[in-house]
């Protein structure tokens, strides 16, 4: 996520200038299908299901692949946990 106060920064070639915020990155850890898959001990067919139903919130970054957030992933991981108790 671009900082708001960074927002008119520009590179040499003209893109936002991507900043730390606080003791994170700004940009969050982006999974394959693949990743989540092994973090879950479950299918890839799985995961794209979880995506479907918008129990997993996931970014498009072409036609055929998507990625995502470590945070989803371990909020997901939380839910299902709390699920159990």
């Amino acid at each position: 996520m671009l900082s708001p106060e960074f927002a008119n920064v520009r590179s040499k070639v003209n893109a936002p200038v991507m900043q730390d915020v606080g003791t994170e990155s700004a940009c969050p850890r982006l999974l394959t299908v693949k990743e989540v898959a092994v973090r879950l001990g479950t299918s890839t067919a799985t995961v794209y299901s979880l995506c479907d139903r918008g129990e997993l919130a996931y970014v498009r970054v072409s036609t055929h692949a998507i990625r995502i957030s470590e945070t989803d992933v371990a909020e997901l991981i939380r839910r299902g946990a709390a699920r159990r108790t």
